[in-house]
């Protein structure tokens, strides 16, 4: 882990801007429209739509602020936009310590 990933573990906000996620394994859809992603040996787990949405913003291109303006206006939520960061960070976290997700600082960075 770069110092830049290091210090978005301890505090997140900071670097929010440079911080850019990238999505790990594939996203699939069941019959019935339920998103998941599928890892390489064929593990399969369940999203929500908002999840699933934040997951395939984490392209490796767009920070985390990026990707918090552009969840903020597709979910109109009247949460301030601090407020949604902070919870994007969270998630993206999450999906990092799930194995779906690595944070990258620089164009080809990982972390």
């Amino acid at each position: 882990m770069n110092k830049a990933a290091q210090r978005f573990e301890k505090t997140p906000g900071q670097d929010a801007a440079s911080i850019k996620p990238v999505g790990k394994g594939t996203l699939e859809h069941t019959e019935s429209g339920t998103p998941f992603i599928k890892r390489e040996n064929g593990e399969a787990f369940q999203l929500h739509d908002a999840t699933a949405f934040l997951w395939k913003e984490c392209d490796g291109n767009k920070s985390i602020k990026e990707i918090t303006r552009k969840v903020y206006n597709r979910l109109g939520r009247p949460e301030k936009l601090e407020k949604m960061e902070h919870e994007i960070i969270k998630s993206v976290k999450q999906l990092r310590n799930a194995g779906f997700a690595e944070f990258r600082s620089g164009p080809n960075e990982g972390m």
